[in-house]
């Protein structure tokens, strides 16, 4: 960046603006301007008809920045627009781009308004910049979309709405706008990977060769598996080896290496084991699953990497919440044992589950990940039947969707 392009207007928002052309494949413009203590850049390059973006956030030394594409570059314009049109104190929206996942939300603190632009790239590095609202003549958002129209209009293109389709939601008291481009999924939450049979073949032939193992009791499964394993092989007769692994608290997977073993204990359909009864059954690709519609009432949410400042009873049941409704938090969690997350039960009925949580305190805000402890939803795909119908007027075909 040029020396002419650093220099600093002395009075706030009286912004510089430049044009550089280092090469006849790229084009270059620059802009530049300040609001209250910080110091902002727009640089947009356009290579070879592709347009490329990055804005700059500068404070005390400090500098912060956020590279967008070209329709980034517009969706966060439209976005300043509406912001200086409408007065709310919470808003937001997101939207994706080459992989990458875009946030845009406006809020407030001591200071005032801010909106804070936000990307998370290919490798989960998360990048951000704060653009404060400002006072009177001092207008940080209005200079923004000024100075974005600006360079936009530069390479000829005119700020328009965006196509996308805008989802509301409620969140701690707002709205939130989420503006996606759907998967074919129609979850952006969702990523799809299609599997081939014979990439399994070889493990499902394994698994047919184990039987599920559960009971009601957790007390003693959970840590006594392998004492578990060899009262078992011992009071079975086995003659083959027995492999033991946890599914979860009430659940382990058994290995025979006999099949005719295997068929063999699960024809007794139970068994014992210090007063707690175990249920036995073969392995099949439900185990372990919910079916597809199934009711769900509720689910274990862990916070990953809340940080400790944040770890108060009046925050986690916020978060349960607007998680979907706080019932309680995990012992662990609560005497603070186990830090590397926080643990919630939330009330659930299968709707989307967010995989990110933003904190926003006065001063700074958090982004932390959220695991939601579900069983695999279990859905059987469905093929079309061909239904021929003979009638008066010839023959009709009927495509109808049946189960498989």
């Amino acid at each position: 960046m040029s020396e002419m392009a650093r220099e600093r207007a002395t009075a706030e928002c009286d912004g510089k603006e430049e044009e550089e052309r280092p090469a006849s494949q790229i084009r270059r413009k620059e802009s530049s301007f300040t609001v209250e203590s910080k110091a902002f850049e727009i640089v947009v390059e356009d290579r070879r008809g592709k347009i490329q973006g990055c804005i700059v956030e500068k404070k005390g030394g400090a500098s912060s920045w956020v590279r967008l594409g070209a329709d980034s570059l517009a969706f966060f314009l439209e976005g300043l627009n509406l912001c200086i049109k409408v007065r709310r104190t919470r808003w937001g929206r997101e939207w994706k781009e080459q992989g990458r996942v875009y946030s845009m939300i406006r809020g407030t603190n001591r200071a005032g308004g801010f909106i804070r632009l936000g990307v998370s790239d290919l490798e989960g590095k998360r990048f951000c910049i704060f653009v404060p609202r400002g006072r009177r003549d001092k207008r940080g958002w209005t200079t923004m979309a000024e100075k974005l129209k600006q360079v936009l209009g530069f390479f000829g293109k005119k700020p328009e709405k965006q196509k996308g389709k805008a989802v509301e939601k409620v969140v701690m008291g707002g709205s939130y706008a989420t503006m996606v481009r759907k998967p074919r999924t129609g979850n952006s939450n969702v990523v799809a990977v299609k599997v081939k049979k014979e990439e399994s073949e070889g493990l499902i032939k394994k698994l047919k060769h184990c039987v599920v193992a559960s009971w009601r009791d957790g007390s003693g499964g959970e840590d006594d598996i392998e004492k578990w394993g060899k009262f078992w092989a011992k009071s079975w007769d086995l003659k083959g080896n027995l492999g033991l692994a946890k599914l979860n608290k009430r659940k382990a997977l058994l290995e025979f290496e006999n099949l005719d073993e295997a068929r063999r204990v699960v024809s007794s359909g139970s068994c014992m084991w210090e007063g707690t009864q175990v249920r036995l059954e073969h392995w099949s690709p439900r185990s372990g699953c919910w079916a597809k519609g199934e009711e769900r009432r509720e689910v274990w949410v862990r916070i990953v990497g809340l940080p400790i400042s944040l770890w108060s009873p009046e925050i986690l049941r916020r978060v349960g919440d607007v998680c979907g409704g706080f019932i309680t938090v995990d012992e662990n969690t609560r005497s603070m044992r186990d830090l590397q997350w926080a643990r919630i039960l939330v009330k659930w009925r299968g709707e989307a589950r967010p995989s990110v949580l933003e904190i926003e305190g006065e001063e700074e805000s958090y982004a932390v990940s959220l695991w939601w402890e579900c069983w695999p939803v279990l859905g059987r795909k469905c093929r079309t039947k061909l239904i021929v119908i003979a009638g008066r007027l010839g023959v009709r075909r009927i495509h109808a969707w049946g189960s498989v």
